[in-house]
């Protein structure tokens, strides 16, 4: 099984990681690892097709530059699609998506997210 993994220089818990099948017929391309262990992001090939993967752990504070600097590096991705997942640590519209808890999000990541 592959698997990339960051570790956070700061002394809190951080980490993503990208985990692949061994019976996934892929090949790596490309990999980027944030220094601060919040995203990483890979190119792989698989059946003649292209994809981007990112995983992300989102700061639990209002940050637009963190989703900036994602989609900095986003683009120097090759895929033919793109498939983002993590935690957000944001909700995109209170109405639809959020039930219970404070009703509340981070309003300036959410303006660079949509």
């Amino acid at each position: 099984m592959f698997q990339w993994s960051t570790k956070s220089p700061l002394q809190v818990p951080a980490g993503v990681c990208i985990l692949f099948n061994n019976n996934f017929n892929c090949q790596i391309e490309k990999v980027f690892n944030d220094p601060q262990g919040c995203f990483i992001i890979c190119d792989i090939k698989t059946n003649e097709t292209s994809l981007t993967l990112a995983n992300i752990y989102a700061p639990n504070e209002d940050n637009p530059a963190f989703f900036l600097d994602l989609f900095d590096h986003l683009a120097d991705f090759q895929g033919e699609d793109i498939i983002i997942g993590g935690d957000y640590n944001l909700v995109l519209d209170l109405d639809k998506d959020k039930r219970g808890g404070l009703s509340k999000t981070h309003q300036n990541s959410v303006k660079i997210v949509q």
